[in-house]
């Protein structure tokens, strides 16, 4: 089985999106879809998680309504073309609306209550996108998923019992669905409430499924693979075929932005592998992680 996760700059339009479906859908052996929220469609756009951290520290109603006309202009550009209905996601409610809700839904940290919804709303598309191909999949939020967050510091992190609570939830759904469609980026703690995980927290999502569901992580990203220095400076930069979870690890920390440095350790607990590819180049052999050096 494979966990796929598609970052912000493979879902920002409907063509990427369509895109990412094609893949998913390619392998059989990929159960489940683990989305970011959308990205920039072109360089002065603004980023869907972006605009939400505005909302959440807004206290002018006007311009928390130019923002959320703004984040749901967004996601209605890219489900109009998918031809697919905002009453087929979100239990029918719009995303302005459910946007509108949550700021004042006084049960609900207004900060983390928002800033993860990029990710709810990308899932909610995807899951309805396959859907209207005909393929058997179901959204799954975070909490349904069994994804336990606690605070250490200043950042919500995974918590251990994840592993099985994971496990236990999302068995049973894998026997009725083709694929099930989770929102990376966040979790529940102990009280219930939406938390969210540090940025590209989304990476850390997927390795953890894939951690609790034994099953191998693929990272489909706008780059085919790990480099030594980064491609879209240094073009001749080529990707390298193969690196051991410490090399990994020492690159993400050292500021690879290509993976989260805490999505390193749940698949070197397991020995899974990590792939990481390109998603607007599918055939690009990218990058293997796993736990060997390269012979």
């Amino acid at each position: 089985m494979l966990v796929a996760k598609f970052g912000g700059t493979s879902l920002a339009t409907a063509t990427r999106f369509r895109q990412a479906a094609a893949i998913l859908t390619a392998d059989s052996n990929r159960r489940i879809c683990v989305c970011s929220a959308p990205g920039k469609r072109f360089p002065q756009d603004r980023k869907i998680t972006d605009l939400l951290i505005d909302l959440a520290y807004s206290q002018d109603e006007e311009k928390s309504l130019l923002l959320r006309q703004e984040i749901e202009a967004h996601f209605q550009e890219i489900t109009e073309e998918l031809g697919i209905r905002q009453a087929d996601m979100l239990h029918g409610q719009r995303i302005s609306e459910r946007l509108k809700a949550e700021e004042k839904d006084l049960s609900v940290d207004r900060y983390d209550g928002l800033i993860a919804l990029g990710e709810v709303f990308s899932a909610s598309v995807m899951a309805a996108y396959l859907c209207k191909l005909g393929y058997r999949a179901k959204f799954v939020g975070a909490g349904q998923a069994g994804i336990l967050v606690h605070k250490i510091g200043d950042h919500y992190h995974m918590h251990e019992d994840s592993l099985n609570r994971v496990r236990d939830q999302l068995w049973p759904l894998l026997e009725g669905y083709d694929l099930l469609v989770i929102p990376g980026f966040y979790g529940r703690d102990f009280e219930g409430k939406r938390r969210p995980l540090s940025r590209g927290g989304s990476d850390v999502t997927a390795a953890w499924l894939s951690a609790a569901l034994q099953a191998d992580c693929e990272i489909w990203t706008d780059v085919s693979g790990v480099f030594v220095t980064d491609p879209r400076v240094h073009p001749a930069a080529q990707p390298l075929p193969y690196l051991s979870y410490g090399q990994m690890l020492e690159m993400a920390e050292q500021g690879a932005s290509v993976l989260h440095p805490e999505a390193v350790w749940p698949l070197q607990a397991q020995e899974l592998k990590l792939y990481v590819k390109n998603s607007f180049h599918p055939e690009d052999k990218g990058s293997v992680v796993g736990p060997n050096l390269h012979p």
